[in-house]
């Protein structure tokens, strides 16, 4: 997420409030149901979070900017 820049107050809004992505969610998927939901954030970027829905918690798998392609390598 920092190399994208995308803080943790931008991920909370998307999962509050932002809308779901029906074509990329899977709400079939084992062991817990992905859920993917995209919003515009106040500094222009279109986040996507995809999530697990799991039992008793939600599981972030990745969070992205739809409008620009980083070069970002994991440390």
């Amino acid at each position: 997420m920092k190399c994208r820049l995308i803080d943790e107050s931008e991920v909370q809004d998307v999962l509050r409030s932002g809308r779901i992505n029906q074509r990329k969610s899977n709400p079939k998927a084992n062991p817990c149901p992905v859920v993917v939901r995209e919003k515009k954030t106040d500094d222009n970027q279109t986040v996507r979070v995809v999530y697990g829905k799991c039992p008793g918690k939600n599981k972030i798998i990745t969070v992205i900017d739809l409008d620009t392609n980083y070069n970002c390598h994991c440390d």
